[in-house]
């Protein structure tokens, strides 16, 4: 699989296709263990909070991955499309966020992906390398 992922290095990746699906699933893996633990990635934890728990309103789209030797960094969009409910105690989430992610494969199992976290001196557990911003802010 990490053959196939890797020839598709700077290309956007298909929305449906089965090579978006090891991505999907790590940044959704990552998006739930940033909201456990709160792992360095506010903006994200508060549009996760937002999205709504019966109907499945979020979403990923505009996967775009670079691969360097044993990892991808990837970029992509994360989308909320109810745009009402809020992330409380943060006030109103955004809807939209233009993120950028580095990818590895998982140590236990070699042929599923993560995104790649790092050790913290200042905190207690490791610090994801998702990096969110609100789309607007970004150009």
């Amino acid at each position: 699989m990490l053959i196939l992922l890797s020839l598709l290095a700077a290309a956007p990746i298909q929305q449906d296709s089965g090579a978006a699906k090891p991505f999907y699933r790590a940044i959704w893996n990552d998006l739930k263990l940033n909201d456990l633990i709160g792992n360095g990635n506010l903006r994200a934890a508060q549009w996760y909070d937002a999205g709504s728990e019966t109907v499945p309103n979020l979403h990923i789209r505009e996967l775009i991955c670079s691969k360097s030797r044993d990892q991808f960094r990837c970029h992509f969009v994360l989308f909320r499309d109810d745009g009402s409910k809020p992330a409380l105690p943060f006030g109103r989430a955004p809807d939209t966020l233009k993120c950028s992610a580095i990818f590895v494969a998982d140590t236990d199992e070699p042929t599923v992906l993560k995104i790649k976290h790092v050790l913290s001196p200042l905190h207690a557990h490791s610090r994801t390398t998702m990096r969110c911003k609100p789309r607007s802010s970004v150009r």
